[in-house]
């Protein structure tokens, strides 16, 4: 069936990457000549390696590739192009699974067939969704390059094994790329039935799957948060199951992002610098907010009166805001003779339809009055354009964008452009399913300014175009570090333009907890860059002596990692001293022990089971606030780690120490007229000091806060510790806690 009638269709599998084949250099002609979007030259070298991997590494290792890529940073480019190379290299089937979602399945499907095009007219590859495959396909159709799309569902999983190990047996003996995308959803974990360990659903046809296809398969993850993938056990038994084939990583590549990608690093470092365009992103509101948007309760605020009320300020001002910025930006296209484009806001603070029904109603009575006063009384509402215009005005102006359209300019097209806002709730797959566009399989943005409310189904896999606004209130106890990142719909490949006019509104304690989830973020990032990514070691560290447990049967909890970043410090921030008698004695303790091995106000050493002695009462002292959370244990395992992870062996076992008595620092600061944690208490000079006398070694620094009510204390005095993590050291994520 494979013989010489269309040599094109010939496989050999013992061939190297091949990037001149004509499936890859028509994808490529198509992405240029088309789409006008070239194919950059390190995607390219991405796409290229990825096969060189899979092929290097089929005959004697069945764990996976990874592809890692930012969130909305080109993944699909770059997993479409090593398809391509894949195809031109001796592969014949590719498998495709997506994300749960029809509507997404669809945007893949249509997708490939517009990537890959020039070899779909050149009866090379077709693309089917397993749901809608011809049923049989021809002897010829057979013989091409087949792309299979299928959704994470059980009875589309349960088609596709039935077509690859059954309909066409012989399928299973030929080359087959299966790409999971957005692996770390739906295709790994675990249950117990009544105690007996045991894969969920969709990850067990999955697996039967890759069983299924033996050896002539190769295994490629796509994902923007691989947290849950690297932790994958390497060995499990499951009763009644063959040996699961692994699913944890044997290499990894990461996705070039676009030169004009905003993220982590725009909203969480470069906004820490004043004056940048990335200092004005985060706008500041009050958790008590969040409380209002949760259900309607006249005691908080009623509807009628959405225009005035405190209750509700930040969502107001963030729908006023987007009105003007979109006002600004069409201008300027307008002014530079270009097409005026259409923007987008969400809202994301709940997962009840509850909320998101009532968050309609506010919102959509706010566009309501905004339209009556600006038609009736425009000089009602003239305060709230006049703020959001000069806030904007200050991030354009610091962008250095000459084009600003003069204030009265903007005013006079409010009116105009609140005619056009649109407001959609989104509770379901059947939402998602009818506000995508089939052509893009992205939220359609109908009219010039779209708002969006809802929940966990506004994050993995839905890009959402030119959003230049984002409320934000999720905040669970225990967040997810890769779920809060999908949630982040704001990153990916964004104009300079629009970032200018960009908002990101949430509460200082979702900022802070983001804030970690990007150091984590970055610190797995680096160690693949630094080439550290050992396969064979689980990242994540159980304990400081490289030792892990089996991963947990649910993903990890963001506030059970820790992370160490070179020249950075650790400190527990948001907490309230115990009472008196307690934090006394502590404080006695720690007096003594301190008197024991050095002076106040200077720098000494201590071995490391003092140091971790040290913490441990300082422990003692404190409970963290509600909505609070900070790993003790961590702390003095990171103080291990560090001491022993000391390239020096004689210095293994030293902690350097500084200690600072009668300061007190409030437990608050103000930041823009809102009140933070205070979480910098140890200023800058003092970490240094002690950097410079640890060298590679560890330390920590000990504030004897004199604690006095009127700076939100409680009158007792008690120590706040730091730990002063050295410069120059490869940054280390571990969880004391990982089941």
């Amino acid at each position: 069936m494979r013989g010489g009638y269309f040599p094109f269709l010939e496989s050999n599998v013992s061939m190297p990457a091949n990037v001149n084949g004509p499936i890859f250099r028509g994808f490529k002609r198509v992405l240029r000549d088309i789409q006008q979007k070239e194919l950059s030259a390190e995607t390219e070298a991405c796409s290229q390696g990825i096969v060189d991997h899979l092929l290097a590494a089929r005959t004697s290792n069945e764990r996976p590739g990874m592809l890692l890529g930012r969130i909305q940073s080109g993944k699909t480019r770059a997993f479409v192009g090593a398809m391509a190379i894949a195809f031109d290299s001796g592969f014949d089937i590719a498998i495709v699974l997506t994300k749960g979602t029809v509507a997404l399945t669809k945007q893949t499907v249509v997708r490939l067939r517009s990537d890959l095009s020039d070899s779909i007219q050149a009866h090379r590859v077709i693309v089917e969704d397993i749901r809608h495959m011809p049923d049989p396909l021809e002897p010829w159709e057979q013989r091409l390059k087949l792309i299979l799309v299928c959704k994470k569902e059980t009875r589309n999983l349960q088609t596709l094994g039935n077509v690859m190990l059954q309909k066409y047996p012989e399928f299973a003996a030929r080359r087959v790329l299966l790409i999971d995308d957005e692996a770390d959803s739906a295709s790994v974990g675990y249950r117990r039935r009544d105690g007996v360990l045991d894969l969920r659903v969709i990850p067990g046809h999955i697996d039967d799957l890759r069983a299924g296809l033996g050896e002539n398969a190769s295994y490629l993850q796509v994902t923007a948060t691989p947290q849950a993938l690297y932790l994958q056990p390497i060995h499990i038994d499951i009763a009644g199951r063959p040996p699961i084939r692994q699913v944890r990583p044997i290499f990894t590549s990461t996705v070039p992002p676009h030169p004009g990608y905003i993220g982590g690093r725009q909203y969480f470092e470069t906004s820490q610098q004043p004056g940048t365009t990335e200092s004005f992103l985060h706008v500041p509101f009050a958790p008590t907010e969040l409380d209002a948007l949760k259900e309607e309760d006249p005691v908080i605020f009623r509807i009628e009166d959405v225009l005035t009320t405190p209750a509700i300020a930040a969502l107001r001002r963030a729908l006023v805001t987007f009105i003007v910025g979109g006002i600004i930006r069409n201008l300027q296209q307008a002014d530079a003779g270009a097409t005026t484009e259409f923007y987008s806001f969400v809202v994301h603070t709940a997962t009840r339809t509850d909320s998101h029904r009532w968050q309609d109603r506010v919102t959509r009575e706010l566009i309501r009055q905004l339209r009556e006063s600006a038609a009736a009384n425009p000089g009602s509402i003239r305060p709230l354009i006049d703020e959001a215009y000069t806030d904007l005005h200050e991030s354009l102006t610091a962008e250095g964008d000459g084009g600003i359209p003069a204030r009265e300019r903007v005013i006079q097209s409010v009116g105009t452009a609140l005619e056009t806002m649109r407001v959609a709730t989104v509770n379901s797959k059947k939402d998602i399913d009818a506000l995508l566009d089939p052509d893009t399989g992205q939220l359609r943005l109908r009219t010039p300014y779209n708002v969006f409310i809802g929940g966990q189904i506004l994050d993995r896999g839905l890009t959402i175009d030119n959003l230049i606004g984002f409320y934000y209130g999720r905040a669970p106890q225990r967040a997810q570090e890769d779920t809060t990142l999908q949630h982040c719909r704001m990153y990916g490949n964004r104009p300079r333009a629009d970032l200018a006019v960009t908002r990101f509104y949430t509460t200082p304690p979702i900022y802070q907890r983001m804030l970690g989830i990007h150091q984590r973020d970055e610190a797995l990032w680096e160690t693949i860059a630094r080439g550290e990514m050992d396969p064979d070691r689980v990242f994540l560290q159980a304990d400081p002596t490289g030792q892990t447990r089996p991963c947990g049967l649910q993903k990890i909890a963001a506030s059970q990692i820790t992370t160490l970043t070179a020249g950075r410090e650790l400190l527990p921030v948001g907490f309230s001293t115990l009472s008196a008698r307690r934090v006394g004695a502590a404080v006695a303790r720690l007096d003594a022990l301190i008197d024991l091995h050095g002076l106040i106000g200077e720098a000494f050493t201590v071995p490391v089971d003092v140091a971790i002695q040290m913490i441990e009462l300082t422990s003692q002292m404190v409970r963290m606030d509600r909505d609070e959370s900070f790993d003790w244990k961590a702390m003095k395992a990171a103080i291990r780690l560090l001491a022993q992870q000391n390239p020096h062996a004689d210095l293994r076992d030293r902690v350097v120490c500084l200690v600072r008595s009668g300061v007190n620092y409030d437990k608050y600061r103000l930041d823009r007229g809102v009140q933070r944690l205070q979480n910098e208490p140890q200023g800058y000079r003092d970490p240094e000091t002690v950097r410079q006398m640890a060298g590679l070694s560890p330390g920590i620094i000990l504030l004897r806060q004199v604690g006095h009510v009127d700076e939100h204390w409680s009158g007792e005095p008690f120590f706040w510790p730091i730990l002063v993590i050295p410069n120059d050291v490869p940054p280390r994520i571990f969880s004391e806690e990982n089941g």
